[in-house]
């Protein structure tokens, strides 16, 4: 079922007389704001995407899609609230929810099971990621680019979550632009321990902390217009990348040992 541009749409029915739907378009729908709750249980639905529905402000409170492989709603600048997970949904690979409006991610989202990446860029309004963040098995990518309210973990609290966070298998981490201080940055190093690209250009810390040199498997790391980083002291072991642009407050003896250190090293 194919909805996209369809300006006069304003609310999607319900479309429980339908069960057998597979597939599901509402991209550019600029006028749609509701999307009625017996979307959300739509079992044998595999394709769902809204992006660009700039109005929609009402989505279903809860959905149990198991058959469910793609989902979209990019765009969505109208939307504040992401639904309960009521079941686990193996075959959802990749979520994105880039320049929505959403206000928070439920504990449910770890019943997303088969996801591998998740598109959070540009949710300004994000405040923090649940911890069963760090439940999801197959996670690889976890993208929050310029959430620029958006702290996460701001309220992690150490020991009793150490089981939870060595569990994370993220590989790709992007936190360029999310106001990352250097009072969170070693928190980041401890709860994905298994990163192997680190994106955190445009922050506001001023030391990059030993502990990353914990981070065995991390290659690539990129700083670049991080204006008030200063010191660099250790490196993982494994790196290969490490890219400084616009780093003007970098002293002269972190870049000397920068330049012994690391493979390629990019600063301008």
């Amino acid at each position: 079922m194919n909805f996209e541009g369809c300006e006069s749409l304003v609310q999607l029915p319900d479309l429980s007389g339908v069960p057998n739907l597979t597939e599901l378009y509402l991209d550019d729908c600029i006028n749609l704001n509701k999307i009625h709750d017996s979307i959300g249980f739509l079992h044998k639905l595999r394709k769902f995407s809204a992006k660009g529905c700039t109005n929609l402000s009402l989505f279903p409170c809860s959905i149990d899609l198991t058959s469910l492989e793609t989902f979209s709603l990019w765009g969505c600048s109208s939307l504040r609230n992401f639904p309960e997970i009521l079941g686990k949904m193996e075959y959802l690979e990749d979520v994105d929810l880039g320049s929505t409006a959403i206000e928070a991610l439920p504990h449910s989202i770890q019943n997303l099971v088969g996801l591998r990446r998740l598109d959070l860029i540009s949710c300004n309004s994000l405040s923090q990621l649940p911890s069963s963040i760090f439940l999801l098995p197959k996670l690889e990518s976890l993208e929050a680019e310029s959430c620029k309210g958006c702290q996460i973990l701001s309220n992690y609290e150490g020991q009793e979550n150490m089981g939870i966070i060595v569990s994370s298998k993220v590989k790709d981490l992007h936190l360029r632009a999310c106001n990352v201080s250097d009072e969170s940055l070693p928190i980041y190093f401890t709860c994905f321990p298994n990163i192997e690209m680190l994106h955190l250009g445009s922050n506001n810390f001023t030391t990059l902390p030993s502990c990353i040199k914990d981070c065995r498997f991390l290659t690539s790391v990129y700083l670049d217009d991080c204006k008030l980083l200063q010191h660099i002291t250790s490196l993982p072991p494994n790196i290969k990348t490490l890219s400084a642009r616009n780093c003007i407050s970098l002293t002269s003896h972190s870049t000397s040992m920068l330049l012994s250190q690391v493979l390629f090293f990019i600063i301008s």
